[in-house]
């Protein structure tokens, strides 16, 4: 028997301890490393969601201006009765119908 740690304790139970703790530092350690390499692969997937997401946001975005653009063609061509307008949207399968006010009769409507 010897003195270890104030009291006393066999040899063997000593050795049995060091290799206790030797294998839980070892096993500390390979956590700490596999949670480095995951955090890395987190940060990666992370940055190409992001990348993908702003890709998602400039469609939205894109496809709202293409809206308004399409509007502002379709009331110009229809204002001015623009034949290249309507020809250039019809090529891209937009197609409309003018809605013609009523004419109002020889006796002012009434």
């Amino acid at each position: 028997m010897s003195l270890a740690g104030g009291s006393w304790v066999a040899e063997g139970a000593s050795d049995r301890r060091l290799w206790l703790l030797a294998v839980l530092a070892v096993v500390a350690l390979g956590c700490t490393v596999a949670s480095v390499f995951l955090q890395q692969g987190n940060a990666s997937l992370q940055r190409e969601v992001n990348e993908r997401q702003k890709v998602v946001n400039d469609g939205v975005r894109l496809a709202q201006l293409n809206a308004q653009l399409v509007q502002a063609l379709v009331n110009v061509a229809a204002q001015a009765d623009d034949k290249a307008i309507r020809e250039l949207l019809s090529g891209q399968g937009i197609t409309f119908t003018v809605n013609r006010p009523p004419q109002q009769g020889a006796d002012g409507g009434k």
